[in-house]
């Protein structure tokens, strides 16, 4: 493999990997942490978008953890990026070359298959009085247990309380369960791959990435429009994106 000739030691933090050919102008205006414009280092066919760091606890920061949100979709507008884990440094350029030139394939092949692809994130939650009220309605044990502690006080109806927690919760996940694959069979058509991540809060109703082809974005956001209307009155839907493709990724 032919690699560039590292000339200096110094700490890099390795923000992802792009292909070696792509235009080094479209990344002048993309900054790290430090406010410095990003460094492109290149062996064969690919090149890691890299960051002289002197401080490499900083990447651990709230600064460091956008800093890397914003450097890596920034570099998606241009092309397929595949990110690294957050604060991921090499003690040099030495280092890097060898890193790259190690698991040259491995990324050269992934950058194939995501061409001219993007990450959207559509996540969702019930509104919970309205999703209690429809359980309640929907389950006479529930609505009886309900009011029979309504009012009581804290102390009174232990068992009975237990009881009532444990029916709401378990009729919350088959809920969810029936929504949430509405919800990604709806969207999946749209998307190349997609990866279900863990719900957020209590309330939680989906919370899935999807690939998608740059020319499929606009549908994919209509059909997300289109969802979310259906379910305003129980759900708020929420699709975040174009970004990098962190869930994706072959990440190092």
């Amino acid at each position: 493999m032919t690699a560039t000739a590292p000339t200096r030691t110094r700490e890099l933090c390795v923000y992802g990997v792009v292909r070696s050919d792509a235009n080094p102008d479209d990344y002048q205006g993309i900054s790290g942490i430090s406010g410095e414009p990003l460094e492109l280092v290149a062996v064969d066919e690919i090149a890691a978008l890299v960051e002289p760091v002197e401080d490499p606890a900083t990447l651990g920061t709230r600064d460091g953890l956008m800093a890397y949100r914003r450097v890596l979709d920034e570099a998606a507008r241009h092309g397929e990026v595949l990110p690294f884990r957050v604060g991921s440094v090499v003690p040099g350029d030495d280092d890097l070359v060898a890193l790259l030139s190690d698991d040259h394939d491995v990324y050269a092949d992934r950058l194939d298959e995501i061409a001219g692809q993007v990450q959207l994130l559509l996540r969702g939650s019930y509104r919970p009085e309205v999703a209690l009220g429809g359980i309640v309605a929907r389950n006479p044990e529930i609505r009886e247990l309900r009011e029979l502690t309504r009012e009581a006080p804290e102390e009174a109806f232990r068992t009975e309380r237990i009881r009532l927690g444990e029916l709401v919760s378990r009729a919350l996940d088959e809920e969810r369960a029936v929504d949430r694959d509405r919800v990604v069979e709806a969207l999946t058509p749209y998307a190349t791959e997609s990866v279900l991540r863990p719900e957020i809060g209590l309330h939680g109703l989906v919370n899935v990435a999807l690939l998608v082809d740059r020319d499929q974005v606009e549908q994919l956001e209509s059909a997300a429009e289109d969802l979310a209307a259906e379910l305003q009155d129980r759900a708020e839907l929420q699709l975040v994106g174009p970004m990098a493709a962190y869930d994706f990724a072959a990440t190092a």
